[in-house]
């Protein structure tokens, strides 16, 4: 580069991308092996994203049709790795590096990167709060902090490492939503996405986990839950309730199934509560597969003896008491009962039971009930 031809150049990148290409298919030398893994690694550490890029996939095209020693990558990881021991030597180039690092050399990284980095994850989640509380200002057109941006990085780290098992399902999503909450950005949370990615590889864990006894008495976790179903990548967590129908059911019936010979019942607004978190999260899956209600056969009577229910019908009428986000609890009811019905037409008290909602009132609006009269039962 420092030759007189490339003194005009005003640009460079593009010609540092091109050489780092060049000596990716060099990977048949096997005498100059050792010094092409070297300047490959070099752009890796780059400032430049793009020559980051560029030299992360030119390693990976060397790599394939060459073997690179257990020494030789330690080596030249080693004075990154070394600043991993304090939270304060992170930064979003580090973390980019790292990452990088771990998609290229998986087996060379255990439990103890993700026992490290959920320590660095809380130290900064921890900062990125005491920031806030103390407003210190951002650089001018910087919606996110820094701080919140490293703590995206570090959480999309984890469903890179081969080794992160699904015992950090829990610490990890519950250190995230108490962070989320303590920032207070739950909404539009940049943890979201990188989380989903790490909780995607343990669906049923991640279902599990959801479905317990503290988590369903937690609004935010039962929102996160419920973005989880929704998100166009969560047809796994979908699965992994739909094959859970005995916890449903139970939650209809008011129990919280602590093991599976000991269901424990609550008490009434307890009971009141699990049986609105059953009727969304049946409401979610019915949305993307209405097949699935109709053969849970024993969900019909506990959906049927809500629906007819004085404390039910009591609830929603004390509307000044009633809290807005249950408002929508009747419409989602009849919703599954509908969806039941449409494939047991022979349950004429259900369909009784249905019209219902012409002799109550309630907040919803029941329009898709009349649809539902005049398009499949008129019919």
């Amino acid at each position: 580069m420092k030759q007189p031809c490339y003194k005009n150049i005003t640009n460079l990148v593009p010609l540092k991308k091109s050489a780092l290409r060049a000596l990716a298919a060099c990977n048949l030398v096997v005498q100059k092996k050792e010094k092409i893994f070297n300047t490959l690694y070099k752009a890796l550490n780059s400032s430049n994203s793009e020559i980051q890029e560029t030299a992360h996939e030119s390693m990976k095209m060397f790599m394939k049709s060459c073997t690179i020693e257990v020494d030789m990558a330690y080596a030249a990881m080693r004075p990154l790795l070394s600043m991993l021991g304090d939270y304060r030597n992170l930064n979003l180039s580090i973390i980019k590096r790292l990452s990088s690092l771990v998609q290229l050399f998986p087996t060379s990284f255990n439990e103890k990167l993700c026992e490290s980095m959920q320590g660095h994850l809380k130290k900064w989640i921890e900062t990125a709060h005491n920031n806030q509380k103390s407003g210190q200002p951002r650089p001018a057109g910087q919606v996110l902090s820094t701080e919140v941006q490293l703590c995206a990085a570090i959480i999309n780290m984890f469903h890179l490492i081969p080794a992160a098992s699904k015992n950090l399902i829990e610490p990890i999503t519950t250190l995230v939503l108490i962070g989320e909450k303590a920032l207070l950005m739950e909404a539009s949370s940049p943890f979201h996405e990188p989380l989903m990615k790490f909780q995607l590889r343990y669906p049923s864990h991640v279902v599990d986990l959801f479905l317990s006894e503290a988590a369903l008495k937690d609004q935010q976790w039962c929102r996160y839950f419920e973005y989880l179903l929704r998100h166009k990548d969560g047809d796994k967590f979908c699965e992994a309730l739909r094959a859970s129908p005995l916890r449903l059911t139970n939650m209809l019936s008011g129990q919280l199934q602590v093991t599976p010979s000991s269901p424990i019942a609550s008490p009434a607004p307890v009971r009141a509560e699990l049986q609105y978190r059953a009727i969304r999260l049946i409401a979610l899956l019915v949305r993307y597969d209405e097949k699935w209600l109709p053969q849970q056969i024993q969900m019909r009577p506990f959906m049927l003896s809500i629906w007819i229910s004085d404390n039910f019908l009591e609830r929603h009428k004390a509307v000044d008491e009633l809290d807005y986000v249950y408002w929508k609890e009747p419409a989602l009811l009849l919703k599954c009962l509908i969806n039941y019905f449409k494939y047991h037409t022979d349950d004429i008290e259900l369909l009784f039971q249905i019209l219902r909602c012409s002799i109550s009132r309630f907040i919803p609006q029941f329009q898709f009930v009349k649809d539902f009269l005049d398009d499949i039962v008129a019919m």
